[in-house]
């Protein structure tokens, strides 16, 4: 096998993964929490030396965002709603408590 064959062929395992993971609500809630770690859709400008590190960090995030986008963008679509739901019932619960 080449080294081409052999790159195409770690490329498709890696697109079958993700495929996986995302068709998995759980998969979803950590693809999501990697986004939000890494603050993939934050602004990283810091006003100091820290902007390296988050545009590093970020640029990771990103990475995975466009894996995600060129996969399946209806799946991201869904995370996000997923993420939002999330959000509103953890909110409702927290004012439940008070």
């Amino acid at each position: 096998m080449t080294q081409e064959e052999l790159q195409q062929q770690e490329a498709e395992r890696r697109a079958d993964d993700m495929t996986e993971l995302l068709a998995l609500p759980a998969g979803r809630r950590v693809l999501f929490e990697l986004f939000a770690r890494t603050g993939a859709f934050d602004d990283s400008f810091t006003g100091n030396s820290g902007s390296f590190y988050k545009d590093g960090r970020k640029s990771v995030g990103l990475e995975l965002f466009h894996e995600v986008m060129a996969l399946d963008p209806e799946r991201f679509t869904q995370m996000w709603k997923e993420a939002e739901e999330a959000e509103r019932v953890a909110a409702a619960k927290l004012n439940d408590e008070d």
